[in-house]
């Protein structure tokens, strides 16, 4: 992603004068920890995260003030450990100038291949490749380092942001937003929100059919992704850090909190929602204006808000019912 000497930082804040002399060369999650990497843990640090913390080299870590100082000593030895009481709000700031900071990579002008047809006012950024037989309609804006796949149809008024993916045979039609910058913000000491980058783009499999204007938001550090077969109506919104299966069918107004998971082969009736976080099963079906709060298993029904299964609902009813035959014979 980055090539960054950390020993720059004293440039963002004298408190960060000692920054050792290496390079960063990447984000990471907790779930996929590498050397010379920029990580953030804004929880306290399991010993197990602890431990795996100690195998890594030439990383800057921000953690937690720390209550174990010998196992921050030894992070320490081979990396340099930034202590923060909002962890969150420094990472946003460091790599906000990190990438301020930093040389993009742009990649080669694009060449058209075979089949290609391009509609007027269409804008193509350096790095991007579209194979054979793809169609772009009038007023479309493909960023940097975008792959999109063969005999695909962008329609009028699409943007496409950097580093997304689009397999083959896929439509995305009117006024669609792809990789837009993700709604993440961690408030600072006078409650003023913060924007966290987003770099992570999407990957969109083949076969997929997107609406007009919906939006589809690029993850933090890996992929908003959109699994192949899946259609979606108009005017539906994927969160950043989403992950939708294959085989769904999204209706109108469907809204994705952020990191929700969804299963495969869903339906999600119009103006269905979910809270963050939220993992939906495969072959679920989620009832028209439900809100998800919890999580589904496979092959359930939900309806309602918050959304419950039929036989919950069902219950709900009996329980009314009786109740409201009690009160008319107590009349």
């Amino acid at each position: 992603m980055f090539e960054f000497q950390i020993s720059r930082l004293k440039d963002l804040s004298p408190k960060y004068e000692t920054a050792r002399e290496f390079v960063i060369r990447r984000c990471v999650t907790l779930d996929a920890l590498q050397d010379e990497s920029l990580i953030f843990v804004k929880k306290p640090a399991s010993e197990e995260l602890l431990s795996r913390l100690k195998q890594l080299k030439n990383c800057l870590i921000i953690l937690l003030p720390g209550e174990t100082s010998d196992a921050y000593d030894e992070i320490k030895r081979e990396n340099m450990v930034i202590e923060s009481p909002k962890p969150r709000l420094d990472f946003a700031r460091i790599f906000q100038f990190i990438l301020d900071n930093s040389e993009k990579t742009r990649g080669e002008p694009f060449i058209p291949k075979s089949g290609f047809q391009c509609g007027k006012n269409v804008i193509i950024g350096y790095g991007t490749i579209i194979d054979e037989n793809v169609r772009i309609d009038n007023n479309v804006v493909i960023g940097d380092n975008v792959h999109i796949g063969k005999n695909c149809r962008i329609m009028s008024g699409v943007i496409i942001n950097d580093n997304v993916v689009i397999g083959e045979r896929c439509v995305i039609r009117e006024q669609s937003v792809i990789g837009g910058w993700g709604f993440g913000f961690e408030r600072d000491d006078e409650g003023i929100p913060i924007r966290l980058p987003h770099v992570g783009g999407v990957r969109i499999g083949h076969d997929v059919e997107i609406g007009a204007f919906n939006t589809i938001v690029g993850g933090t550090f890996k992929p908003t992704t959109i699994g192949d077969y899946t259609k979606s109506d108009d005017h539906v919104h994927v969160a950043h850090n989403c992950r939708i299966g294959s085989a769904c069918m999204l209706t109108a107004n469907v809204t994705f909190s952020g990191s929700t998971t969804v299963g495969d082969r869903c339906w999600l009736g119009v103006n269905a929602s979910t809270i963050q976080g939220t993992v939906i099963g495969n072959d679920c079906f989620i009832g028209m204006g439900s809100v998800v709060k919890k999580n589904v298993p496979d092959g359930v029904t939900v309806s309602n808000n918050p959304a419950q299964t039929l036989e919950e609902l069902a219950l709900q009813r009996r329980i009314f019912n009786k109740l409201k035959k009690q009160f008319k014979d107590a009349l």
